[in-house]
């Protein structure tokens, strides 16, 4: 446990170091200039205790206990300027920067990512409020499938990954400032199989953050008035690949096409019909 705490402060430190030493030169200046817009009000430090969740065969000796994971982010909430801002409670919007050490150095190695993220309340009672946490971006692992160095890293097989990471937390304020913030954590990293083996890592975690209002955050536009769009029909394509197995294999390529016809019932649910198609040449192979 002293060496899990160790290591973790290290990290934690280099990353505060470089994280908002890049948002005190570049984006607190940048984003000051916006007066009426969106800019960032708030800072976050956030610890997770971790683990490798073993979700498919063979996986279990992926799992070697608990990890430190922290990450710093900045974000802001919108001034109203669209409807859905005024729906979905003034959402929280910012940027994420997230170091995990996956608990297994010399097979998985460690990640590094960077994704935009929105936290929309859920249940607000007095100062407390449930939230959902969704981002989506990309990430960095060290480690990964190679013959015959790596070869018990199933889950990984090229070090630039898909970054998936969303949650429950509760605010809670502690000042006019401070905000403590807890909860539960899932993170997902994956290649979308264009490389094989990949059967992803599946990271849970408990978190605790503490979130700093170093700015007011800016008032607030009005709701504006009018009727939305109530119906609308949209196409959708995709173009893609991916390999089969084993390690190596083949590519073949995928295609999508979809079409969906929608009719707003209010400002947050509509009613769809749509039709899609999917082909994918590797289906011959499997």
């Amino acid at each position: 446990m002293r060496d899990f705490c160790k290591g973790a402060m290290k990290r934690f430190v280099f990353l505060g170091v470089v994280f908002y030493g890049l948002f005190l030169g570049y984006i607190c200046p940048a984003n000051s200039q916006e007066a009426g817009g969106f800019r960032f009000t708030r800072a976050e430090t956030a610890a997770y205790m971790a683990w490798v969740w073993p979700h498919a065969p063979h996986m279990d000796v992926l799992n070697r206990g608990l990890f430190p994971m922290i990450h710093m982010g900045f974000s802001g909430f919108p001034m109203g300027t669209k409807a859905w801002h005024h729906a979905y409670g003034f959402p929280e919007l910012g940027i994420t920067i997230l170091y995990a050490d996956l608990g297994y150095p010399e097979v998985l190695g460690h990640a590094w990512g960077a994704f935009p993220h929105i936290s929309i309340p859920l249940f607000t009672k007095g100062t407390l409020s449930l939230n959902l946490r969704y981002g989506l971006g990309l990430a960095w692992l060290t480690q990964y499938y190679s013959e015959p160095d790596n070869e018990r890293n199933i889950a990984i097989s090229n070090p630039l990954n898909i970054l998936m990471n969303t949650g429950l937390e509760l605010h809670c304020p502690l000042s006019d400032q401070l905000t403590l913030r807890g909860g539960f954590a899932m993170t997902h990293f994956s290649n979308g199989k264009t490389r094989t083996p990949n059967k992803g890592l599946n990271v849970p975690a408990l978190k605790i953050a503490l979130s700093y209002a170093f700015s007011d955050v800016p008032p607030r536009q009005a709701a504006q008035d009018g009727n939305p769009e109530t119906r609308s029909l949209r196409f959708y394509g995709a173009l893609g690949y991916t390999r089969l197995y084993p390690a190596g294999g083949p590519a073949y390529a995928e295609f999508a096409l979809s079409t969906t016809y929608t009719r707003q019932l209010s400002q947050k649910v509509a009613l769809g019909l749509g039709a899609d198609l999917f082909w994918g040449f590797s289906d011959r192979e499997v």
